[in-house]
């Protein structure tokens, strides 16, 4: 949503200037940089996949949380910055620590066929929503466009509870070198 339809959002619908845009494209760097820093202290204290679930959800809320603030009181350029934020607050909690994991998870000889994959595979979620994304607020809307994509993200966190077993993700003995 926010690689696609920022443009849209910002200057479509707010009427806003190329300098607002690129503040909303900084409201989510910012949130995702914020989490970057401050993610080495929190994965010394708490397992990938408690943070990982936690900025997955994160960025549910927030697509849903907008989806209301438009409904409630309308679209507003406060409001579109906040959530970039924490949207990118999310995605760098889910992704920041992926490397780890991936890296956790394979045998050293099986490291770079498990790296191409989880590229491959990201690419091609990528290659879905992202037409998803243009195609939907186009097609019906900013909100049911904002709902549809925070219910594809939930599908997905709820597809991660269930895939992957709680007790695989334990840091218990690992120092942050070994990654």
């Amino acid at each position: 949503m926010v690689l696609v339809n920022s443009v849209v959002l910002v200057r479509g619908q707010l009427g806003l200037d190329d300098a607002a845009l690129a503040w909303s494209m900084f409201a989510f760097g910012a949130g995702s940089m914020s989490a970057a820093l401050v993610l080495p202290k929190v994965l010394d204290r708490f397992p990938d996949r408690p943070v990982m679930l936690t900025g997955a959800w994160l960025m549910v809320a927030a697509l849903f949380g907008i989806a209301a603030g438009i409904i409630g009181v309308g679209l507003s350029w406060p409001l579109l910055l906040a959530i970039w934020l924490l949207i990118g607050l999310g995605n760098s909690a889910v992704l920041t620590p992926s490397g780890r994991l991936l890296r956790r998870s394979a045998q050293p000889e099986d490291r770079p066929a498990v790296f191409a994959a989880q590229f491959a595979l990201s690419h091609a979620c990528w290659l879905i929503t992202y037409p998803l994304a243009g195609w939907s607020m186009t097609a019906f809307g900013t909100v049911p466009a904002l709902i549809l994509l925070g219910g594809l993200a939930a599908f997905g966190v709820v597809a991660a509870l269930c895939f992957w077993p709680a007790d695989v993700s334990d840091n218990a003995g690992v120092s942050r070198t070994e990654f």
